[in-house]
């Protein structure tokens, strides 16, 4: 697990983590969602990131500055309508969900991805 008082980019999650970005707004339901499932967000290597007030938390801490910046630009091309983002062990963003969603849909765009079939027929996890 990489230490949050470390991260500096949204680049230092390639090829650990996939990462699961949040924009806070209206967004109860799936963060309730994301607290019944930590089994499976770990089985799939997820990091939650909330977008909050311009910043980003994981775990309810706030990461630094020159990470949110990271993350915005990496992001920058997308409109305002997103609410949730879903970037790759690549680091590629692979889904946009423009509206309120259910956990379940996010687990099953991962499951139908290539890494995703392989880890799960090497039973690495």
């Amino acid at each position: 697990m990489i230490r949050l008082d470390k991260l500096e980019h949204i680049n230092d999650f390639k090829w650990y983590n996939r990462v699961l970005i949040i924009n806070n707004k209206n967004q109860k339901n799936l963060l309730k969602q994301v607290k019944n499932s930590k089994k499976k967000l770990y089985n799939r290597d997820i990091i939650i990131i909330i977008l909050k007030e311009k910043n980003a938390y994981i775990n309810d801490k706030v990461l630094s500055e020159k990470f949110y910046k990271t993350l915005k630009k990496k992001i920058r091309h997308l409109d305002n309508s997103y609410k949730t983002i879903l970037i790759g062990r690549d680091g590629k963003i692979k889904k946009i969900y423009k509206k309120n969603i259910d956990l379940n849909r996010v687990f099953l765009d991962i499951d139908k991805m290539p890494m995703r079939i392989n880890e799960m027929k090497n039973d690495i996890y």
